[in-house]
């Protein structure tokens, strides 16, 4: 019987959908959030188990946790994947434009939780009425505004930079997809190590891929571009350009004049773009 990645894998994919909380999601929304409550904390964690969940005390404190088992399932493949709500919603509501693989799954499940607290803060969390009208309206902007985007395009960077295959897309049942996972340079994360003053940002993170291959782990002086420049970059071999979006400490977010869809962009590092 097929059991998926191994434990290893599944606990670094959890942590860096923490991570991708720390440093996509939080950000966008942070003053949305901290202007409905100043004293909002965030912890993320990788939970022992399957759960998966969002949960918040009287005292504005924020816990999302990622189960390194719900990891684990969802990499059986779309049947599997299917049996979890954030699974479904992908389908059911045309995110990612319909496209199920391992990284859209768990990218959608990192935005999944982070509406809740959104939710929640917001005031839009009802007993007995968890996913709501008012939830999904979250979850609908989150795409719209390309935020969910950008979570599964750092999914996406990171386990291409240590060329880590995590398999499955909708349809396919490839047995061979998972092979050689035992070589790729995942490692489990230990502790939580970033953190931010207000709020209180604590992501596992450490060690996630390698000694080197991330740009999680590498030295980074900063981006030497600036949001509105025309650069470009390449990816296969094919010269992409556009103008950049927005610019964070490890990445850049271009927008690229030919769009192979609407509302398209490309996360990049630094070091991969050129001014033109």
């Amino acid at each position: 019987m097929e059991s998926g990645l191994n434990e290893i894998h599944c606990r670094a994919l959890s942590a860096l959908l923490g991570y991708s909380v720390g440093t996509v999601l939080w950000p966008h929304y942070e003053a949305r959030i901290l202007a409905r409550d100043s004293h909002t904390e965030l912890t993320t964690r990788v939970g022992r188990g399957r759960a998966t969940y969002h949960r918040a005390d009287r005292s504005s404190r924020h816990l999302i946790v990622f189960g390194w088992k719900m990891v684990q399932q969802k990499s059986l493949g779309w049947p599997a994947a299917s049996r979890w709500t954030s699974g479904r919603e992908i389908v059911n509501r045309g995110y990612y434009s319909g496209h199920v693989d391992l990284l859209s799954v768990l990218a959608h499940a990192a935005c999944h939780e982070f509406a809740h607290l959104l939710q929640s803060v917001e005031g839009k969390r009802k007993r007995g009425s968890v996913h709501n009208a008012a939830f999904y309206s979250l979850l609908d902007e989150m795409h719209r505004e390309g935020v969910a985007d950008e979570v599964l395009a750092l999914l996406v960077e990171q386990c291409r930079d240590v060329d880590f295959d995590v398999g499955w897309a909708k349809g396919l049942e490839d047995s061979g997809a998972l092979q050689g996972l035992g070589q790729a340079s995942l490692r489990v994360p230990r502790g939580r190590q970033q953190k931010h003053e207000r709020p209180k940002v604590e992501i596992e993170k450490k060690a996630l891929f390698g000694e080197s291959g991330s740009s999680l782990n590498r030295e980074n002086a900063g981006p030497s571009v600036c949001p509105g420049d025309a650069v470009f970059f390449t990816v296969r071999g094919e010269r992409i350009t556009g103008r950049v979006r927005r610019v964070n400490r490890c990445t850049v977010t271009i927008v690229p004049d030919h769009p192979d869809r609407p509302g398209q962009y490309w996360r990049v590092g630094p070091d991969l773009c050129e001014r033109i």
